[in-house]
């Protein structure tokens, strides 16, 4: 059994986070910014944990891009990426693995801020930190 609580993040963070554009696949026109695009980009079984019974954890890790072409893009960007923390971080508790500016050559006028967390979740739903 594969355990995914990624609709239920994409939901609170898409509740919270008013005014702002948040999506789980990168559109294909450009959108209003600013823009959250969330992503799960691991969902592997956690070996160590299986028992007759099958899977009880799942290895998990998500992928936040932020993006802003406002005058104080930076800021804007800023401000985002921390309530993004607060929930995923905070509430959550997976483990930010990193948070960092990304260069955007296809398009500088655009500031674009990435985030990583992983955990591990039991069947449950019960988030670890690794």
């Amino acid at each position: 059994m594969i355990v995914d609580i990624t609709n239920e993040l994409y939901s609170i963070l898409k509740t919270a986070l008013t005014g702002i554009t948040t999506l789980t696949d990168y559109p294909s026109t450009v959108p209003n910014f600013p823009t959250v695009v969330f992503t799960e980009i691991i969902n592997n079984s956690n070996p160590s944990t299986i028992d007759s019974g099958g899977e009880n954890h799942s290895i998990v890790a998500y992928e936040v891009n932020i993006f802003s072409n406002k005058p104080n893009k930076r800021t804007e960007v800023k401000i985002i990426r921390n309530q993004v923390d607060a929930i995923l971080s905070d509430i959550y508790g997976l483990e930010r693995t990193l948070s960092e500016p990304t260069p955007n050559f296809a398009d500088d006028s655009v500031y674009k801020y990435t985030l990583r967390y992983n955990g591990v979740i039991d069947k449950n739903k019960k988030i670890y930190r690794r």
